[in-house]
């Protein structure tokens, strides 16, 4: 019990890890503006492309990794005679819970807004890319928060007892 408790605890830190870094390559996207801003400074432009691209890798290495965590978990409740949740993966996967719905409404909002400025020819560079940052962060949380491992996190007291 003890050691299952454990697991749970390390899947929702490396879960909720996952979520802060994909949060950082979101902010590293909108930052791409300054690199319109000051065409010359390729240092800038560098640090912001690797910002985004280690911030994505680490993301995705937390998220597998508290993906292969969630499988241990599993087995130790087929071990205890019950039986693990079962879910589709999160990216087809809507509205299953409160958090994931404001997120999924958010997401298609952010995309109708990205259309319609597409749609009147809106040249806002930093508006654009700002729609763009906010539509890949809502999409990231999106995946995660509609996927097992949330609900893992979400129904965590189900699988203590």
């Amino acid at each position: 019990m003890v050691y299952i408790q454990s697991l749970f605890r390390k899947h929702k830190l490396l879960f909720v890890l996952s979520m802060i870094f994909t949060g950082l390559s979101s902010i590293a996207i909108a930052l791409i503006s300054l690199c319109v801003m000051y065409p010359r400074n390729q240092a800038l432009a560098y640090s912001i492309a690797g910002l985004f691209w280690v911030n994505l890798l680490v993301s995705q290495i937390l998220f597998w990794s508290a993906n292969v965590l969630r499988h241990r978990i599993e087995e130790q409740i087929k071990k205890e005679g019950r039986r693990p949740r079962k879910a589709r993966i999160g990216v087809v996967s809507f509205f299953q819970n409160k958090e994931s719905m404001l997120c999924d409404i958010a997401l298609f909002a952010m995309i109708l807004l990205l259309l319609l400025l597409f749609v009147f020819k809106v040249k806002t560079e930093w508006l654009l890319l700002l729609c763009i940052a906010i539509i890949f962060m809502l999409f990231n949380l999106h995946s995660l928060l509609n996927g097992i491992n949330y609900l893992y996190i979400k129904n965590i007291k189900k699988y203590e007892k």
